[in-house]
């Protein structure tokens, strides 16, 4: 079985909380990832080097064919080192390749509902049949690792979950890879997956920055400005406000210090060191959430190279590693609070919403893009951008070609909700996907993007996720289409 996609269904599934509003007022510190400030900027050319860099690597250095090609990226998937196939999504993922795909063993993709079924597979990017899935993983369409991905989002040696943008080209890569070796008639086991694991940390690596190694750093480095678009207005004053309120504002990454001061200085100004308190590179999350201080400390940094260990925080700073342990001690201190409240944007479930909110017991702030393409009216900051005409010789090759990642996609479905198929004479039902079912559980609420709020006061109270309220509330500015007609359809 575990040479087959893995996928599973979830059921619907609520997160607890309290059910009244939440002002952005009421906290004391607001800590955005990295990745969410940085996801707001990036254009279509940029996930296209994303892959394309990867493929380079196992093309001229690992000697798979050329003919791989990476395009229809998008988020939500999970893909698995074993002995199988590559899985879709671990629960109905994004749109078009989507976020959150688990690809496991010989190439198969699922896509999972919130209880341990499998709602979509691929075997590479070829479409499995209900009949199909049936066949690998049975009536229930169980996968055998779920409740372990479920319930503690741990790595394993069995699967890899592709949770967010910047990982997800690998996904597809995975996929297309399979196609290949099927159509030159060789086995599909797991030797590829070493390889694509080989051009990852070749290409990613924490020195490779510094180093110009690899096929992405260089890149980006040499021309900035065609895979990165400026922070909006919007969303630099409303850091601003915050920073002006009082509010204690942290930046939390796993990338490292170098690659970090780059892009922020792209995308928020030379001055963005003054908006922060607190940055933390090459966080390592979500270790750094459920790690104790003696697994991980906090590090100085010396010109982008890490130093001496440090027993504690003891002052606000730029910072490398680290634990959660010792920056809750370090807010205490400077909020003055016995239990500072802390709220945090991030767009990874994995890194983000599930220890934040698990370990550091914060409020947690999820974007999903993906509204976007369930009917959430976009940003008046995003729909200035798209009025602007950039200069045709500016444009990367594959920016007019490629969509949206939160566009609907006709392979996956939405992320948010999915139609179980029965493959018998029941009928077809729909089911939440798991990607959704988590959302509501370590998830305070869920917008498309920061620049959604950036025009409102501090003070306004946004609904949330709670336990005794429609599955529909939480979401801001409003809930998707594929949740509202879930929800008529059961009443």
């Amino acid at each position: 079985m575990d040479s087959h996609p893995a996928a599973i269904w979830l059921t619907k599934l609520y997160s607890s909380g309290t059910p009244r509003g939440m002002p952005i007022a009421s906290m004391y510190v607001v800590s955005p990832s990295f990745q969410e400030v940085l996801r707001l900027q990036e254009k279509n050319e940029w996930r296209s080097k994303d892959g394309c860099s990867q493929l380079y690597i196992l093309c001229c250095g690992w000697k798979h064919s050329h003919r791989v090609h990476c395009g229809g990226i998008a988020a939500g998937m999970t893909c698995s080192s074993g002995l199988g196939p590559m899985q879709p999504p671990d629960a109905k993922l994004r749109p078009s390749p989507g976020k959150g795909l688990k690809c496991r063993g010989p190439g198969l993709c699922l896509d999972v509902d919130s209880a341990p079924g499998n709602l979509r597979a691929t075997h590479g990017t070829t479409d499995l049949s209900t009949e199909e899935i049936i066949k690998h993983y049975g009536p229930k369409r169980e996968w055998k690792h779920f409740n372990s991905l479920n319930t503690s989002f741990a790595r394993s040696a069995k699967y890899y979950l592709y949770d967010n943008y910047f990982d997800l080209p690998g996904a597809l890569l995975c996929g297309r890879i399979v196609d290949m070796l099927h159509e030159w008639g060789n086995e599909v086991n797991s030797d590829f997956w070493k390889d694509m694991v080989a051009a990852i940390d070749h290409n990613y690596n924490t020195s490779a920055f510094r180093e110009d190694a690899g096929t992405y750093f260089p890149n980006v480095k040499r021309d900035p400005g065609r895979y990165l678009q400026t922070c909006s207005e919007s969303v630099k004053s409303w850091l601003w406000s915050m920073k002006n309120a009082g509010k204690v504002l942290l930046l939390i990454t796993s990338s490292h210090s170098d690659y970090c001061r780059l892009i922020c200085e792209y995308i928020l100004g030379k001055d963005f060191e003054e908006l922060f308190d607190v940055v933390i590179t090459n966080a390592l999350k979500p270790g750094f959430f459920s790690l104790k201080p003696q697994q991980r400390s906090f590090k100085n940094l010396v010109n982008d190279v890490e130093s001496e260990d440090l027993p504690s925080l003891d002052k606000p700073g730029w910072y490398s590693q680290g634990n959660w342990m010792h920056l809750h001690e370090l807010l205490k201190t400077m909020t003055g609070k016995p239990e500072p409240k802390v709220v945090y944007f991030g767009d990874s479930m994995r890194s983000d919403m599930f220890p934040a909110s698990t370990f550091g017991k914060w409020e947690t702030v999820m974007i999903v893009e993906e509204m976007e393409g369930d009917c959430v009216p976009k940003s008046d900051a995003a729909k200035s951008k798209e009025g602007q005409v950039e200069p045709q010789e500016k444009k990367g090759k594959f920016e007019e070609s490629m969509k949206s990642p939160s566009t609907l996609s006709n392979q996956w479905g939405s992320y948010f909700v999915d139609v179980h198929r029965s493959g018998g004479k029941d009928e077809d039902s729909q089911k939440l996907t798991w990607c959704c079912h988590c959302i509501h559980k370590y998830s305070t609420m869920a917008i498309p993007s920061v620049e959604h709020i950036a025009n409102l006061p501090l003070d306004y109270k946004f609904p949330r996720f709670s336990p005794d309220k429609p599955c529909t509330t939480g979401y801001f500015p409003k809930p998707p289409d594929s949740l509202l007609n879930r929800c008529k359809s059961l009443t």
